[in-house]
């Protein structure tokens, strides 16, 4: 239709497996030409030329490991919580990720229980 714009996606990338991006950089992709929901809530994004695993805003990224070939790996088998954006475990998640990696002080903060972070309220005390 005439007057609509081709919908996009603008965010902050991880991972970038072309390595064009820092982590944390915000990016506007060119037009989404589909998109493929998966049960776990994220979604696969697919432009001309590349393709998006996108997280809703707030969703910790747990680390996993592909081909890990250590004997007992806490993150393997699914004892360690460790976010690969925000860069919290365990105790310093907070109960969602800020989408970038935390300070010091606030990972610390978050530990202790002193400050926590959603983005209906941003950084907030307890």
């Amino acid at each position: 239709m005439a007057g609509f714009k081709k919908p996009v996606l603008v965010g902050n990338i991880f991972n970038d497996r072309k390595d064009r991006f820092e982590d944390g950089k915000t990016v506007h992709t060119t037009a989404i030409k589909s998109r493929e929901d998966r049960e776990d809530g994220t979604f696969v994004a697919r432009t001309l030329n590349s393709t998006y695993l996108v997280y809703p805003m707030g969703t910790h990224r747990l680390a996993t490991h592909e081909n890990c070939d250590r004997p007992h790996c806490p993150i393997c088998e699914g004892g360690l919580a460790f976010c690969e954006t925000c860069r919290g475990a365990e105790a310093s998640l907070p109960t969602e990720c800020p989408g970038r990696k935390m300070t010091e002080e606030e990972e610390e903060g978050v530990m202790a229980g002193i400050i926590d972070f959603t983005w209906e309220k941003g950084w907030m005390r307890r």
